[in-house]
């Protein structure tokens, strides 16, 4: 169920070098899915994709599947007043049409979960499996940070649970629908990578001095 994600790392080293809240260049991390529904949808867990960049002041979530039988059809965000979701941007495959707090407004199933509450919905235009997201298609949404907020703030959260990304998918296997929510995957604080990379500097003289001698 659980997947590791390089990216994760790369963020949290890019984090420790600049900080943040100075970042120029985006940081990614592929969000880890949970099936919500039921035990037997776990298996479709790996076939989505939620991949998350942050820049000095805003972020972007980009949605795919390779699931060959499955529509991404509705994305929600559970969010603890970190995000300004007025300030959305959408870029949308050909194909995909989705629109703001559409039909349902929560995500399915999140009643059966205690720390997910929609606070904000993205809902494929009728009819939702056309113009959901299938595989070999893909949706980006971007934010705006709220006042006094920085990408280290939405990180944290990201890996806490505090801010979770939640998606419907209709169209899989037998007719079925599940609903999938992001689980908190802590990231080691900064300062844990920066005395790996330190540590992983001084191998690295130690190594050029032993050739010299």
């Amino acid at each position: 169920m659980a997947r590791t994600s390089i990216k994760t790392v790369a963020a949290a080293v890019a984090l420790a070098l600049t900080g943040a809240a100075q970042a120029s260049v985006p940081t990614p991390i592929d969000l880890q899915l949970d099936c919500i529904s039921n035990s037997s949808c776990s298996s479709f867990e790996s076939g989505l994709d939620v991949s998350v960049s942050t820049l000095t002041n805003q972020i972007s979530f980009s949605f795919s599947t390779t699931l060959s039988s499955g529509v991404i059809t509705g994305i929600y965000f559970s969010d603890s007043n970190l995000l300004n979701f007025g300030s959305l941007s959408l870029v949308q495959s050909a194909g995909v049409s989705f629109g703001a707090n559409g039909n349902p407004g929560a995500l399915p199933g999140e009643k059966s979960i205690s720390d997910f509450s929609t606070s904000f919905s993205l809902n494929a235009l009728p009819s939702p499996v056309k113009n959901g997201i299938a595989s070999g298609e893909s949706l980006t949404a971007s934010f705006a940070f709220n006042s006094g907020v920085s990408g280290n703030d939405v990180l944290s959260a990201l890996s806490s649970g505090s801010l979770r990304v939640g998606m419907h998918v209709q169209s899989l296997p037998g007719g079925s629908s599940a609903s999938f929510a992001s689980v908190a995957a802590p990231v080691p604080e900064p300062e844990t990578y920066a005395m790996l990379l330190a540590g992983l500097g001084l191998i690295g003289t130690l190594a050029a001095r032993r050739k010299q001698a």
